[in-house]
């Protein structure tokens, strides 16, 4: 709970992650804005070698909040974290799995093994799981942001969608080497990729498709929440290809940044923030990430040089996860970036001043608010600075 400290201030402790926040409210106005280090600025990346051992991860998701995650093998087994990545527990070995997805909250998920297996699914968070009817080679899934809705792509046939969470699922479209899939979250906007003809979509939850403008052979896809920024990847070993964005709905396509063996792609809710990772066997790859909606990419100068199979990052863009081959599972947690020294200061001093509130008298009190309103015009713009991702 936070310490009151009147009309101007408020205190907030640490967050789960054991953060430091500042909340600041207007005089009068009841506005309450969250302060922190700006994050965005800073991209660090912690390999989990004591949680999860050295193996060949496939695929990866996470929820919208950063709590859910959940992480393949490429034969093996699922394992799943509900607490930011803090911990993980093995919940299912069923096959070699090819991808995973889950609702916004994290409840359900769906994951399908690539060699041949059926789909599964879980809806409390990857405790349990329940085997699907459809025995396929599977390439791609992608559900809605309650779960509901899930799109399936498979090896040599047909895409299959599902409105009951991936209980019962139907064959739509013709049969083809299908490959990654994506979905807007409410269902309106389903995207599926294929090696020769490019992205298509349908914005009847399935029953119908269409080719988009870009015709180039892609292997995954990510999409914004309501569908308007779709990111894709092509895949080449020996090849520079660039990364294709589409800022209006897969109406025209930009390509932005090159490079080899994209294997890798998500983005924020909103879009704005990307993320894409590069796999070579055997070579030293690399992970990048965008800020703009993909106008410009910046190397994650702080990521091991590793095989990056795939990436899932929350809905701020505040988590992500990095699924390896032949190496340890990377996070990026929330650190923030450094403080400019006079702004660190500023800080200090108004927590020194809440502490003193809280045991003050009431003349005390009144000199302190004096004192107080001296400092908010220039503190403001530090104050605005915004942090999402934390508890109140």
């Amino acid at each position: 709970m936070p310490i009151v400290l009147g009309p101007l201030f408020s205190l907030v402790a640490k967050n789960a992650l054991g953060c430091e926040l500042v909340y600041y409210r207007d005089r009068g106005r009841n506005i309450v804005r969250k302060y922190a280090a700006p994050y965005r600025q800073v991209r660090q990346l912690t390999a989990l070698s004591t949680v999860l051992t050295v193996d060949n991860w496939n695929c990866v998701t996470c929820s919208e909040d950063g709590r859910v995650m959940a992480i393949c093998k490429n034969s093996g087994m699922i394992y799943v974290s509900q607490d930011y990545g803090k911990s993980w527990m093995g919940k299912l070995s069923a096959g070699s799995w090819a991808d995973i997805d889950c609702s916004s909250d994290g409840s359900h998920l769906i994951a399908g093994p690539g060699p041949g297996g059926y789909l599964y699914r879980s809806s409390d968070s990857g405790e349990n799981w329940t085997a699907g009817t459809l025995n396929k080679a599977w390439v791609g899934v992608a559900c809605s942001s309650s779960g509901q809705y899930v799109l399936a792509s498979a090896t040599s046939a047909q895409l299959y969608t599902s409105t009951d969470y991936g209980a019962t699922m139907t064959a739509r479209e013709t049969v083809r080497s299908w490959q990654g899939v994506a979905m807007s979250g409410d269902a309106g906007y389903y995207f599926a990729l294929t090696p020769s003809n490019g992205p298509c979509m349908s914005r009847d939850k399935g029953l119908t498709w269409q080719w988009m403008s870009n015709n180039t052979a892609y292997m995954k896809i990510a999409t914004s929440s309501d569908g308007k920024y779709i990111l894709t990847c092509p895949y080449s070993n020996s090849s520079s290809l660039p990364l294709t964005v589409s800022t209006n709905y897969g109406s025209q396509w930009t390509t932005v940044t090159s490079g080899i063996g994209w294997m890798g792609v998500d983005m924020s809710t909103d879009g704005s923030f990307m993320i894409a990772t590069q796999y070579i066997l055997n070579t030293t790859c690399m992970a990048f990430y965008s800020t703009n909606y993909g106008s410009t990419w910046t190397a994650i100068m702080a990521a091991p040089l590793k095989n990056w199979r795939d990436v899932a990052c929350s809905g701020n863009g505040l988590y992500f996860a990095i699924a390896p081959w032949g190496s340890y599972v990377s996070l990026c947690l929330p650190t923030g970036a450094p403080m400019p020294p006079e702004m660190k200061a500023r800080a200090a001093y108004f927590k020194q001043m809440a502490a003193n509130w809280v045991a003050a008298t009431p003349e005390y009190r009144a000199s302190w608010n004096a004192k107080a309103r001296r400092y908010t015009t220039g503190y403001n713009e530090y104050m605005r600075v915004m942090m999402e991702g934390f508890e109140g």
